[in-house]
């Protein structure tokens, strides 16, 4: 099966591990921001939603995703008038461990887990993310939406897992990578 087929992702199976499987942590692999100019007075700031690209994988124990979240930005003094201003792209990882080391949930329940579950993880610190670089850019604070895990079904691409893996460290799922004018690092990446 490709790693680009459509699954539809559906609440009821991912509810179904909810209790055997332990969040470890959210952490974020990649921030970017481009944008080609500052928003004049009297524009507003809107955004498109872009499909959140998900690619995982498991060892016996663990299981590693990368979700790599992007939105277009435009502005303007409505609607009907805003043109494109930039992009700002998140690559978050999410790490889970299976509670029970005897219990091996199938990939397919993986998959929907990770898809609707893992997004509803992942989803505060995207807003959060977003939220923080264009204020460090001096834009107005562009505030995301709340999402539901209904949302996923519609927003998230997720395939099987990258490949298989017999225990030690899970494999990393692939991160893109893209060409920006102007890079950001979060504070952890700037202290090391």
């Amino acid at each position: 099966m490709n790693s680009e087929a459509p699954v539809e992702l559906k609440d009821t199976e991912a509810a179904k591990l909810v209790g055997r499987i332990a969040l470890v942590e959210v952490g974020v692999l990649k921030l970017e921001a481009e944008v080609s100019r500052l928003p004049h007075e009297g524009e507003y700031l809107t955004y498109d939603e872009r499909q959140i690209r998900v690619t995982w994988n498991r060892t016996q124990s663990v299981v590693l995703a990368v979700f790599d979240c992007e939105i277009r930005v435009r502005c303007g003094a409505d609607k009907d008038s805003a043109t494109p201003l930039g992009r700002f792209r998140v690559v978050h990882k999410v790490q889970y461990r299976f509670v029970d080391a005897t219990d091996y949930p199938d990939d397919e329940s993986l998959r929907h887990y990770i898809g609707v579950i893992g997004f509803m993880h992942v989803w505060p610190y995207y807003r959060s993310e977003v939220q923080a670089m264009t204020a460090k850019l001096g834009l107005p604070a562009l505030t995301m939406g709340v999402k539901v895990s209904g949302s996923a079904k519609d927003l998230v691409l997720i395939g099987p897992p990258a490949r298989k893996s017999q225990g030690g460290e899970p494999p990393r799922p692939a991160v893109e990578k893209s060409k920006t004018t102007r890079k950001l690092k979060s504070k952890r990446q700037r202290t090391r």
